[in-house]
C-alpha cells in the first residue's frame, strides 16, 4: 500500500447575505441563517455561522460579517479551505423616538424661557440609552392660562446615545401657562389750586414697581376723587395704565 498519498482540502465559500433591521442598540442580525454556501460535497452541511453587523449604528451600506462556521454532525470543516465573504449592502434603519414637552407654569418675565429644562418625556429609546437634554421654549412671551405652547427641539443624547440612530418626533406642550406678574402703580401726591374739576396738575406723577427688563408704563389716568379744596387729605385715584410699544399691560396683575 501507499502511505504517502494526499487528499487536498476542498474549497468552501460562505457568503453573508444583505440584512435589514431597525436600530436596537446592538450588532446582532435578524436572520441567523442569512448566508449562502458553495463547495460542500454531497450530503454535508453547515449547521451555523456567526453573523454580525460591524457597528450598532443606523446607516445604509452596512457590513455584516460572517465567520466561525460549524459543520453538521456528518461534516468536518477540517476537510475544507473556507473563504468568508461579508455583506456590504445591509441596512440598520433609524428607530422611531418621540420626545414630548410636558406642561409648565411660570410668572411673566418678558422672555420665552421655561421654568424647567427637564420637563419632557421620551418614548422609544432602546435599553440604557438616554436623552440628556432638549431645548424647551414658549412660542411667545405673553401671559396666558392653560393655552400657551412650549416647543421642544434639539434633543441631545448622553455619552451612550447617538440621536442619529433615531427618527425623532417632537410633540409640543399646548396647555402651559404664563401667569401675569404683579405690578404696582402708585399715584404721587400733588397740589393744585381749586378749579372746579377733578383734573390733576401732572399726569406723570406716579411710580411703578414690578416691570420686567426695559418695559415701561407710558401713561395712566390720574384724577382727584372729588373737586373740593382740602389740605393734605385729598385722594388722587390712579387707573388705566397703558404700556409703551414694548409693553403689554395684560401681562401684569396691576395694583
Amino acid at each position: 500500500n501507499s502511505t504517502a498519498s494526499t487528499i487536498n482540502k476542498a474549497e468552501l465559500g460562505i457568503t453573508a447575505l444583505a440584512q435589514t433591521k431597525s436600530y436596537d442598540g446592538n450588532i446582532n442580525v435578524m436572520n441567523p441563517i442569512g448566508y449562502n454556501v458553495t463547495g460542500l460535497v454531497a450530503g454535508e452541511n453547515i449547521s451555523s455561522v456567526v453573523l454580525k453587523f460591524d457597528t450598532k449604528n443606523a446607516g445604509f451600506n452596512k457590513t455584516v460579517s460572517v465567520s466561525n462556521a460549524t459543520g453538521a454532525a456528518n461534516t468536518s470543516l477540517s476537510n475544507y479551505n473556507i473563504t468568508y465573504s461579508n455583506s456590504t449592502d445591509s441596512t440598520i434603519y433609524t428607530k422611531t423616538l418621540t420626545v414630548t414637552a410636558t406642561n409648565q407654569t411660570k410668572t411673566y418675565d418678558g422672555g420665552t424661557g421655561v421654568a424647567s429644562n427637564t420637563a419632557f418625556t421620551t418614548s422609544g429609546l432602546v435599553a440604557n440609552e438616554t436623552i440628556s437634554s432638549v431645548t424647551l421654549a414658549y412660542t411667545d412671551k405673553n401671559a396666558g392660562a392653560g393655552n400657551k405652547t412650549i416647543a421642544v427641539t434639539n434633543a441631545t443624547g448622553d455619552a451612550n446615545t447617538s440621536v442619529t440612530n433615531y427618527l425623532i418626533t417632537y410633540v409640543n406642550s399646548t396647555a402651559s401657562t404664563i401667569t401675569p406678574k404683579s405690578l404696582t402703580v402708585t399715584a404721587g401726591a400733588q397740589t393744585k389750586t381749586y378749579d372746579g374739576t377733578t383734573t390733576v396738575a401732572s399726569n406723570t406723577a406716579y411710580n411703578v414697581s414690578g416691570l420686567v427688563g426695559n418695559e415701561t408704563i407710558s401713561s395712566v389716568v390720574l384724577a382727584y376723587t372729588d373737586k373740593n379744596a382740602g389740605a393734605g387729605n385729598k385722594t388722587i385715584a390712579v387707573t388705566n395704565a397703558t404700556g409703551d410699544a414694548n409693553t403689554s399691560a395684560s401681562n401684569y396683575n396691576i395694583t
